[in-house]
């Protein structure tokens, strides 16, 4: 399977809906409001559609940790309520919409080429 990253970094609420679409598409959801935390999700993937600041960003802060799995990572007790909060619109952060995650999520997927893109093939068992 071959997925996708824009090449431009990413900010604001851009990021924050990409973020949340690699979580959802690394533990093979449909909605974030199905991410659950502890749910092994893949190093290469994640670092590839992240890129590693942002997931060191994430670990720095406690709200993604290093897996039992070899090689994973997991949302943390602290980084599934943070992902809730966005959805939710709550204070201290910006806000992200369900249309947001879903367009972030079609780049993923490679149905969405508006811009340019770096991929990678992966094997998903």
């Amino acid at each position: 399977m071959v997925i996708y990253r824009p090449k431009s970094e990413l900010t604001g609420k851009w990021l924050l809906a990409h973020t949340i679409a690699s979580f959802m598409f690394s533990q093979g959801l449909d909605s974030p409001e199905e991410l659950r935390k502890d749910s092994p999700m893949r190093a290469d993937v994640l670092r590839f559609l992240l890129r590693k600041r942002a997931v060191a960003y994430w670990t720095a802060n406690d709200w993604l940790r290093k897996s039992a799995m070899e090689g994973g990572f997991t949302l943390t007790e602290k980084g599934l309520p943070k992902v809730h909060d966005r959805l939710e619109g709550k204070p201290k952060g910006q806000p992200v919409k369900a249309a947001e995650i879903k367009s972030a999520e079609q780049v993923i997927r490679g149905a969405s080429k508006n811009e340019a893109l770096g991929e990678i093939e992966i094997d998903i068992p």
